[in-house]
Parts: C-alpha cells; sequence; structure tokens
C-alpha cells in the first residue's frame, strides 16, 4: 500500500467518525484510482454505502472484497447487514453465521442474527439470540430494544415494556421506544400510560406521524373522538397521502355519525391508493346507506375487483356479503 493511498483511507476514516460518510468515500474512491484492488478501500467503501443506504453498491464491494481476499472475515458481518436490507434473508444468514465461525462471540453479530432470525419470522428464536447478547451485556441498548419490539409483536406486553423501559434508560430520547412502550401500553389497555408515551415523544418530535397516528387510535378508544380528529388533521397536514390516518378518521367519523365527511375520506383513499379494498367497501356501504345505488354497485364491484386480483382472503366473508347485495340491486 502507497503512502498516498494510506492517507487516503486515514482521512476516510476521520470523515465516519464525523458522520459524514459520502465524504469518506470520496477519500476512498480516490485511494482505490491509486490501487484499484486495495481490500480496505474497497471494504471500507461498502461500509460508507451501507451508511448512504446503497445496498446493492455496498454488496458489490463487499463480494468484490471476498474475491481478492476470502480470509477477509469483517466482510462477512457487513455482507450480512447489507443482505438483510436487502430482504435477502437466506443469504444473510449465511453470511453471518460464517462470521459466528469465526467471532462466535462477537455481541453484534449475535444481535444481527437476532434480527436476520426475526424477519424470517422466528421471533421465539431471536429472543433466545437476544438473551445471549445480552448475558454478555445487560446494558446493550441493541439487545434491550429489539427485544422488546419483539415481544411486543408477540403479544407479550409486560415482558415488552420491562425490556422496553431498561433500553429508555440507555437512550431516553429514543421515539421508536417511546412508541412501543406506547403500544404496549395500550395493548393492556392502559391508555393514559400509553398518552404518556406518546406524548413524550412528541416533545422530541413533534412531527412523528407514526405517534400521532397510534395516539389518535388510542383517543379513539377513549372515547375522545373530536381530540382524535383533531390529531389526525395535524397528521394528514404533515403526510397528506397517509392512507391509514384518512381510513382511521373515515371511522370515526362513522362513529360520530357523519357520514358524508367520512366518504369523503374514503373516496380521497382511493385517489391516492385505487386499490385499498377498505375504502372501496367503506364507500360503497355508505353509498348503499344514502341509497345511491348505481355509485354503491360501482364501488363494491371495485372492492370485489381489488379482493380477487390480491387474493385478499381475509375480507371474504365482506365480499359474500356485498355479492348478495349485488345480485338484488343490479337490474
Amino acid at each position: 500500500m502507497t503512502s498516498k493511498v494510506s492517507d487516503y483511507i486515514e482521512l476516510a476514516n476521520k470523515k465516519f467518525e464525523e458522520n459524514e460518510p459520502a465524504e469518506a468515500i470520496k477519500f476512498l474512491e480516490k485511494a482505490l484510482e491509486l490501487e484499484p484492488d486495495n481490500v480496505t478501500a474497497i471494504f471500507l467503501k461498502g461500509t460508507g454505502l451501507i451508511e448512504l443506504q446503497e445496498d446493492e453498491r455496498a454488496l458489490k464491494c463487499f463480494d468484490k472484497v471476498l474475491e481478492l481476499d476470502p480470509s477477509y472475515i469483517d466482510v462477512y458481518y457487513n455482507k450480512g447487514l447489507a443482505l438483510l436490507y436487502l430482504d435477502d434473508l437466506e443469504e444473510a444468514e449465511r453470511s453471518i453465521d460464517k462470521f459466528l465461525e469465526f467471532e462466535p462471540e462477537n455481541i453484534n453479530a449475535i444481535i444481527l442474527k437476532a434480527l436476520i432470525m426475526a424477519s424470517l419470522g422466528k421471533k421465539t428464536l431471536a429472543l433466545n439470540y437476544f438473551d445471549d447478547a445480552l448475558e454478555m451485556d445487560s446494558n446493550s441498548f441493541l439487545a434491550l430494544k429489539n427485544k422488546g419490539i419483539i415481544l411486543f409483536e408477540l403479544e407479550k406486553y409486560e415482558d415488552a415494556i420491562k425490556s422496553l423501559n431498561l433500553a429508555l434508560e440507555v437512550e431516553p430520547e429514543d421515539e421508536d421506544i417511546l412508541l412501543y412502550l406506547g403500544l404496549s401500553s395500550a395493548s393492556l389497555n392502559n391508555f393514559d400510560k400509553a398518552m404518556e408515551f406518546y406524548n413524550k415523544a412528541l416533545d422530541i418530535n413533534e412531527r412523528n406521524t407514526s405517534v400521532i397516528y397510534y395516539k389518535t387510535c388510542a383517543l379513539a378508544d377513549m372515547g375522545k373522538e373530536e381530540e382524535a380528529i383533531n390529531c389526525l388533521t395535524d397528521i394528514l397536514g404533515v403526510e397528506p397521502e397517509f392512507t391509514s390516518a384518512l381510513t382511521l378518521k373515515a371511522e370515526i367519523y362513522l362513529g360520530l355519525e357523519r357520514p358524508e365527511d367520512a366518504l369523503e375520506c374514503y373516496s380521497e383513499v382511493t385517489k391516492i391508493d385505487p386499490e385499498d379494498p377498505e375504502a372501496w367497501l367503506g364507500m360503497g356501504n355508505i353509498l348503499e346507506d344514502f341509497e345511491e345505488k348505481e355509485d354503491s354497485i360501482k364501488a363494491y364491484e371495485k372492492f370485489i375487483e381489488v379482493v380477487e386480483k390480491y387474493k385478499l382472503s381475509d375480507w371474504d366473508l365482506e365480499v359474500q356479503r356485498v355479492r348478495e347485495y349485488l345480485k338484488g340491486a343490479k337490474p
């Protein structure tokens, strides 16, 4: 390695320390102009590309490293990470397993293995890996946070809260942790506690539309419909094409016996996403109640078309009911 190449790599590492991956890559590319097969520069470039969410380009770098030096062990960890982001989960598992053959006690690799297992739907196995990581470091933020999220997904809400609270002690302003603490509390019908967590998250970032959405759900469950509508209006001011927010707003309007407003929301959803079955069904129901037969038939037919196109079996009972209506409604 020439001294000039070493200088460029050193400058790149400084940029990584300053959280400037794009600038780091510029120095690495200069190094590679001088020494195209420098595995350190290629590896670091791939690492920077992951930080820039350019995972396919990163993967090409890691494959090039292995082509030049199959014994470059660290590349298997980063390759596994890129493959996880690319949703190539089986290859991701193979890559991280290869890394763990050489470094079985590497906590970051164990956590990455857990994340891959969770993405493969093997959530109980993922918990075992998170526990292995926590035996090595009981304060591991990534292990505590992701274990809590998986426990929530497994509907083990009290255990999720315990893990998430420990993670919160490490990072008290992590919005995702506060969100999942809110969701777990709401799932236990502790809506006041859920609201505390949602409000803390919004104190950190008042424009977090996911938190606002779930806060709205909690408000609706608490019977505070007007406050819920105000929250949804806030969301849609930031993210006007948030179809879930529009659908929830429609449902709340229906509960308040304001079908005209609900119809407007459903109509807006169909403009944003013409293949949203819930919106077409909602429109059909309201138009049927309004005795606007022709328009209700069009909405219902579109609903059935979307369900059949995407084979959405969860809607089978509604499809059956709608078909019965159409039999009598069509001339």
